[in-house]
C-alpha cells in the first residue's frame, strides 16, 4: 500500500510540474505578443518578403532535414556525434529565432526587413540583434538569443565590489554586460553594441530581449514549434 501511495504522489507531481510548465509557456508567449504590440517606432516601410515555412516539421526544411538525417547517420564516432549535434543545434536555434522574430513583428504589425538582421556566432555576443530601420537610427531594437535542441541558457562571471558575481543569460545585467564586450570586439559586433546602446539611452522602451529554443525529436524527424523560453524589455 505505501507503494502504490508513493506511486500515486509522484504521478500527482509530475502532473503538476507539467501543468505549471504549460501555465509558464502561455504566461511568455502572452508576455512576447503584448511587448511586441506596444512597440512605436515610425510607420515601417513595405518591405518584399519571401514565404518562409514555419518550422514545425523538417518536411518543410528538407535542407536542414538532410542536413540532420546525414549527421546522425555518418557521424558514428562519439566525439564526432557530438560535435556534429552541437552544429545542428546551434543552426536550429538561428532558424527558430528568425522564424519567432519574424512571426511576432508581423503580428503587432511591424513589417520585417532582412537587412535589419545582424547574427553573430561564437563566445562574448548576441545570436541576432535586429536594428530597424538601421544602425545609425535604431527605433526599434530586438536583441535575440537562439537555443537548439535541449540547449541552455549560460552565464557570464564578472567582478564585483562584492567578488565575482555570475549573470544569467536572459536577464537584463546580461543583456547591459554583453553589450559593453562587444563594443571592446570591434568591427560589426563594435557598431551593432553601439547602436543598442544609443536606443537604450534614446528609446528604451524599445528594445526587447528575447530567448527562443528550437527542439528536436531524437531521432532528427521532427522540429518542435519555436518557444520563448524568456523575454525581457528595458
Amino acid at each position: 500500500m505505501r507503494s502504490v501511495n508513493s506511486v500515486l504522489t509522484l504521478m500527482a507531481r509530475v502532473r503538476r510540474v507539467r501543468l505549471d510548465t504549460a501555465k509558464k509557456r502561455e504566461i511568455l508567449k502572452a508576455t512576447t505578443e503584448s511587448i511586441f504590440r506596444s512597440i512605436n517606432p515610425s510607420p515601417p516601410v513595405p518591405v518584399a518578403r519571401c514565404p518562409q515555412q514555419s518550422l514545425v516539421t523538417f518536411s518543410k526544411w528538407n535542407k536542414v532535414r538532410r542536413e540532420l538525417a546525414s549527421t546522425s547517420r555518418d557521424l558514428f564516432v562519439e566525439g564526432l556525434l557530438k560535435q556534429g549535434k552541437i552544429k545542428i543545434s546551434e543552426r536550429l536555434g538561428e532558424l527558430g529565432m528568425i522564424d519567432r522574430l519574424q512571426d511576432e513583428l508581423e503580428k503587432a504589425g511591424q513589417t520585417y526587413d532582412e537587412k535589419c538582421l545582424h547574427i553573430f556566432s561564437g563566445k562574448d555576443t548576441f545570436n541576432g540583434v535586429y536594428v530597424w530601420p538601421s544602425l545609425d537610427t535604431p527605433e526599434l531594437v530586438v536583441v535575440l538569443e537562439g537555443k537548439g535542441g535541449t540547449s541552455q541558457c549560460g552565464t557570464r562571471t564578472v567582478e564585483t565590489d562584492m567578488g565575482p558575481k555570475k549573470l544569467k543569460q536572459g536577464t537584463i545585467e546580461y543583456l547591459e554586460e554583453e553589450v559593453e564586450v562587444m563594443k571592446s570586439r570591434g568591427g560589426d559586433k563594435e557598431k551593432v553594441a553601439t547602436a543598442i546602446s544609443q536606443a537604450m539611452e534614446q528609446n528604451p522602451s524599445n528594445v526587447i530581449y528575447m530567448g527562443v529554443r528550437t527542439a528536436y525529436d531524437s531521432q532528427a524527424k521532427e522540429v518542435f514549434q519555436t518557444e520563448v523560453i524568456f523575454v525581457q524589455r528595458l
